[in-house]
């Protein structure tokens, strides 16, 4: 791969660009440690460059910014599942609202949903629509599927079976 004349030559190189960034960045570190710049730090990894103001963060932008990435994060999870590409806009989302206040905050950041995840528009599904309908059936078998879950689960937990 490397003959050995050339990994002589990549160790100079990298040897001597060490040296001329130590010599160009020297000066510039001694003159914010006299400053007391961030900067005087070996690394700024190591420094802090601001200081958080409690009372410039906006709780209410937070909630509205953590809804539309967890409403992102949601849609582009059901696009892969269905292996439909962001590229291929879709025409909408039906999206379950409990509240106005809830309601109102993802109104608020919708164009940003809508750009991120290339859809057309959000439609909000309330208590009182009829798209979704809520029906279990439940028979014999399944009341002993859901028994047996639990007495696995219960045994797991517990340490102890009973049959």
């Amino acid at each position: 791969m490397f003959d050995g004349h050339r990994a002589v030559d990549v160790h100079t190189c990298t040897f001597l660009c060490r040296v001329v960034y130590k010599s160009l960045s020297d000066p510039i570190r001694e003159k914010a440690k006299a400053m007391n710049s961030p900067l005087r730090f070996e690394s700024v990894h190591l420094s802090n460059l601001t200081k958080c103001e409690e009372n410039r963060i906006d709780e209410s932008l937070e909630r509205r910014m953590d809804y539309a990435q967890r409403i992102c994060s949601l849609v582009l999870s059901l696009r892969k599942a269905q292996k439909l590409r962001v590229r291929q806009p879709l025409t909408q989302i039906l999206l379950p609202v409990l509240n106005t206040e809830f309601k109102s905050d993802i109104e608020s950041v919708e164009e940003l949903i809508k750009s991120e995840v290339n859809i057309k528009q959000i439609n909000y599904l309330t208590e009182d629509d009829s798209v979704i309908k809520k029906k279990q059936n439940l028979t014999s078998e399944h009341l002993v599927k859901i028994g047996q879950s639990h007495a696995r689960r219960s045994a797991i937990n517990t340490g102890v079976w009973y049959g």
